[in-house]
């Protein structure tokens, strides 16, 4: 992959640290030149220690702009200082911007009654209105032949309904949204897609509050790919797993992704969120849970509702569900009251970290015994593609 991007100009928002860093490096090392723009003048001077770093290893060109896309001028002050810094040492090359990732972004993690008109203002202003100021001020020198790339810094907090993060996930769908948008505006200058990450080792993940991490842990729990490796990720990080369910993802790979998505590889993908999530996304009826502690051991507690009416068959019972290694720990199981429909054909039962399919009306048993992620019911398969779902003792189904 070496070179596949030379001769190109990448803008990188927000790249004096973190996954804004890593997503520079990513590029550079595949030989692009690059833009490197900071807001705070404290950033300064790790921006100019990057800028250093990258030349002197890919043997690159860098151009540092300070700018703030929290304005409603820093975004088009980015272009003109770019374009006069880059006029200034290619007098025979035409000013083109190859690729633009939209990174910059500030979150806040306050809930409902917590929340500001100015939190609110500022976060938009950053997150949204920053990326699409930029778009409008970068689209005149954008390439004509549909080889220009785009990526939106997005969030799993788009859709995952994080608590505290009212404003802060609302501006990812909006940035998801505009994503979709300019894939269709843009499809003859380049392609524009977004990417997903959850939590990411660095300055905004180690900012968020112990209360916000207990939020979260139960998703990150089940995240298949934060799950920490003895020997192989930061030994504090293994051991800060423990007690928040796993380790972030570190910057290199989301840059990764990120990287991926620049490269002419990637033309025939527009218009999209890919996940770069460890497959958190797949996690999608997550809520957040409280914890509780019986006998020593820790449980989620989590009510949930269902209801399916299907007006040919159906039954409506309740079942009472311990999540967790509940089997094994002789403790005692959480009750969770759950409305489930079971029609005739198919039952499709979506609860929290619990995914149960049966393909034919069968009697529920007792599966307190159950310890793997595929167990039966009757003659039917049941089926937890993250092993933590137990049906202990359903009750008797009643009507209404």
């Amino acid at each position: 992959m070496a070179g596949i991007l030379k001769g190109k100009l990448a803008l990188v928002t927000g790249s004096s640290r973190g996954i804004g860093a890593a997503i520079a490096a990513n590029l550079a090392a595949k030989g692009s030149d690059v833009i490197l723009n900071y807001t705070s003048s404290s950033s300064q001077s790790i921006t100019k220690e990057l800028s250093d770093s990258l030349t002197s290893q890919h043997g690159i060109k860098t151009y540092i702009v300070q700018a703030d896309l929290g304005t409603p001028g820093g975004p088009a002050e980015l272009i003109k200082l770019t374009k006069e810094q880059f006029a200034s040492t290619n007098s025979d090359r035409p000013f083109q911007i190859d690729i633009i990732v939209n990174n910059a972004g500030i979150a806040l993690n306050d809930k409902l009654p917590d929340l500001t008109t100015e939190q609110f203002e500022k976060t938009y202003r950053v997150n949204v209105l920053g990326p699409l100021l930029l778009m409008q001020a970068a689209e005149p020198y954008l390439p004509t032949d549909r080889s220009g790339r785009v990526v939106n810094l997005s969030s799993v907090s788009s859709a995952t309904g994080f608590v505290g993060q009212s404003v802060y996930g609302g501006t990812k769908a909006a940035l998801e949204a505009m994503t979709r948008t300019w894939a269709r505006e843009l499809s003859e200058r380049c392609t524009v897609n977004a990417v997903n990450p959850g939590p990411v080792l660095g300055p905004m993940y180690a900012s968020n509050t112990d209360e916000f991490k207990a939020q979260i842990k139960g998703w990150i729990d089940h995240t298949p790919l934060m799950r920490p490796r003895e020997g192989i990720d930061a030994q504090e990080l293994v051991e800060d797993a423990k007690t928040s369910g796993g380790r972030p993802a570190y910057p290199s790979e989301v840059a990764g992704i990120v990287g991926m998505l620049c490269t002419p590889d990637a033309a025939w993908c527009t218009g999209q969120v890919v996940c770069a999530n460890g497959a958190g996304k797949v996690i999608e009826a997550y809520s957040p849970v409280n914890e509780c502690q019986s006998n020593g051991i820790q449980h989620s507690k989590i009510y949930h509702q269902i209801r399916d009416i299907n007006e040919n068959d159906t039954r409506i019972g309740s079942m009472r569900l311990s999540l967790g290694n509940v089997a094994q720990q002789q403790t005692e199981p959480v009750m969770v009251i759950v409305r489930v429909s079971i029609s005739a054909g198919k039952m499709d039962m979506r609860l929290q970290h619990f995914l149960i399919l049966i393909r034919h009306l069968a009697p529920l048993r007792n599966l307190s015994g159950s310890t793997g992620p595929e167990e039966d019911i009757g003659r039917y398969p049941l089926t937890s593609p993250a092993a933590h779902g137990v049906i202990t003792t359903p009750s008797t189904p009643s009507q209404g």
